[in-house]
């Protein structure tokens, strides 16, 4: 992994996207398997989990997130940073809905704050 790839994954997710195409994900992923660790010879975030879990070096909440919820983590950071303080500043803002993004009741499992739905 380079650094121009790396930097080029977190600059196409910074743009307005309802998804991540399938050549970004292995750069974002590789990124994220250094971060947790340096020395792993795993790409894959899914691999690198197993590895770290079953080591048993780690306590769970040190493990990063699974691949989907990685995806799901990066869109959400992409709409904060482009949707949300970019145009913070805007006298009008036009920020799209977080429906249109698949967010919301229609869209997910919602429960009231006890956990019952």
């Amino acid at each position: 992994m380079t650094c121009e790839s790396a930097t080029e994954a977190f600059k196409f997710i910074s743009l307005p996207n309802d998804h991540i195409p399938c050549h970004i994900v292995p750069e974002l992923e590789e990124f994220i398997s250094k971060l947790y660790s340096a020395t792993s010879e795993h790409r894959k975030v899914n691999q690198l989990r197993k590895q770290l879990f079953c080591t048993g070096n780690r306590p769970l909440h040190l493990i990063p997130p699974s691949s989907a919820t990685l995806a799901e983590h990066c869109l959400r950071a992409a709409y904060q940073a482009c949707q949300i303080w970019v145009r913070s500043l805007d006298m009008l803002q036009c920020a799209p809905l977080l429906q249109a993004l698949g967010v919301g009741p229609n869209n997910m499992k919602c429960g009231n704050r006890f956990g019952q739905n």
